[in-house]
């Protein structure tokens, strides 16, 4: 993926890494790696390599794309620690939703504290807890599916100007805040005394189920579409 503006120029490629991952967002590669790359990929423009030599070594990062689960608790026992952000849900870059869910994760506990009051801190994070884990699931495996699709695709149209992959209304029109304070004693009540709750930030029509990475590669593998019922675009 090349992208421009009229000051700057970014570029990315994926590409299989057959050593052991190592988790960096520091590692620096050389230009000329790159290229031993692209000169295995058929049809590859010249000009993108051009663009690939005169990029500056000090700004060329490698770093892997890690799997990771989704994980269903974010609090500490007591509740007064929360994780946030990445280090509560990890996202691949091709779900275009990391730096967002950090941002929703920050509104959506700011508003849970606010209703609860200093005395009720340990129930506002837990609240925040459950309103958020299954959006930000759907997300993740949405991050791994359009992943694939883009993988997938072999539109040379250079009129092509978006990525492809899904990036529905669910995602950008959601109003974190809004969503805490409407449905916070919802929450709370299913938490103290187990009253149905229904999440409505993910997917209109979506009833979801937990997952694993290795159940989304094994799909991969065999060649099943990775199953998204409702309305995620």
């Amino acid at each position: 993926m090349f992208a421009r503006s009229e000051d700057e120029m970014s570029w990315a490629l994926n590409y299989p890494d057959r050593e052991v991952g190592i988790e960096s967002w520091s590692a620096l590669v050389d230009p000329k790696t790159v290229l031993k790359t692209t000169a295995n990929i058929p049809g590859w423009a010249d000009v993108a390599d051009r663009v690939i030599k005169a990029t500056p070594k000090e700004h060329l990062h490698d770093f892997k794309l890690m799997w990771r689960e989704p994980q269903p608790c974010w609090t500490s026992s007591g509740g007064r620690v929360v994780q946030i952000g990445d280090a509560a849900h990890t996202f691949l870059p091709s779900s275009g939703n990391g730096g967002t869910q950090a941002i929703e994760d920050a509104i959506s506990l700011a508003a849970c504290l606010h209703i609860a009051g200093k005395d009720n801190t340990p129930w506002a994070t837990r609240v925040h807890n459950k309103l958020r884990f299954e959006r930000v699931a759907c997300l993740q495996k949405l991050g791994v599916v359009n992943h694939e699709l883009r993988n997938r695709s072999s539109n040379a149209d250079v009129s092509q100007t978006m990525p492809v992959g899904l990036l529905g209304s669910w995602i950008w029109s959601h109003d974190p805040e809004r969503y805490a304070i409407d449905n916070y004693g919802k929450v709370l009540a299913h938490l103290k005394n187990g009253t149905p709750f229904q999440s409505t930030n993910i997917p209109p029509g979506h009833v979801y189920k937990p997952w694993t990475i290795d159940e989304l590669l094994q799909a991969k593998e065999s060649g099943k579409e990775i199953e998204l019922d409702g309305d995620w675009d």
